[in-house]
This record gives C-alpha cells, structure tokens and sequence, in this order.
C-alpha cells in the first residue's frame, strides 16, 4: 500500500499518488485502511522524497504568494525564479515503488 499525500499542489485536486501519478479530490479517494508503523514510515519517506517537486507545484498554480516582503502572482515571479521552479517540475519521474520501505518479512 502507498499513502496519497495530502496537498494543494494539483488543481481541483487534494489527493496524489507519488507512485503513479493519481489525483483526487478529498472525497472518495484511495482506500480507507488502519493506520499502522510501516504506512507511517511510509508517508514520511514519501513527503520528504516529493517536498521540493510539490513545493515547485504548489508556487507555480497559487494565485498569490509572498516573494521579497510583497505579495506576487507566480507569472511575477524573476525569470530566473520561475525557470528553477519549472525544471523541477519537468525533471520529476515519480517514485520507484521498490525504493518505498516495505513491511519486513516474518
């Protein structure tokens, strides 16, 4: 099992899937199932693995966010800024689901 990470970095969506790629909005996504160690450890190594590709989403699709002291829309972001963010983006290739810790075998 893979947890979906919570976040804001899709439009109309609130669910995604690292793994492969699904997006979801908050309501009827993935499957309802016991909280547990490994799906803990899980979603940890996930977030830290996808914090700066969603970061870089999340910047690129806001309507405003804080830039210098000011508020900006994204487009207002320097060039150099946006050109960073946007290769971040473009560069992702998900998340090998054999790199995912796995429940250790009894």
């Amino acid at each position: 099992m893979i947890p979906l990470i919570w976040t804001f970095a899709f439009m109309g969506s609130e669910c995604w899937c690292p793994v492969c790629g699904y997006t979801s909005g908050m309501l009827g996504a993935g499957e309802i199932v016991g909280e547990t160690d490994i799906l803990k450890k899980r979603l940890a190594f996930l977030e830290a693995e996808t914090a700066d590709y969603l970061r870089a989403r999340k910047t690129l699709i806001c309507s405003s966010l804080e830039w210098m002291g000011k508020r900006i829309k994204p487009q207002d972001l320097p060039k150099h800024e946006i050109k960073r963010l946007t290769g971040i983006v473009n560069n992702w290739n998900g998340i090998d689901e054999s790199s995912v810790p796995q429940q250790k075998s009894k």
